[in-house]
């Protein structure tokens, strides 16, 4: 489970994905997310397939 700021912009048909955060774009393999600013977002990988169970305006 992947707790952070930020939005949701690509899923690869892989457990990986990519936010966008503050105009970067960040890779799972970059744990920990550096994050900051944003929606606040509360995803799980689930079948290979990214789900967004959360968004909130900071």
């Amino acid at each position: 489970m992947l707790r952070g700021k930020g939005r949701v912009i690509a899923v690869p048909p892989t457990s990986s994905f990519k936010l966008l955060i503050e105009s970067k774009i960040v890779n799972d393999s970059q744990f920990p997310l550096p994050v900051e600013k944003g929606a606040e977002i509360n995803v799980e990988i689930d079948n290979e397939k990214i789900i967004l169970r959360r968004v909130s305006q900071i």
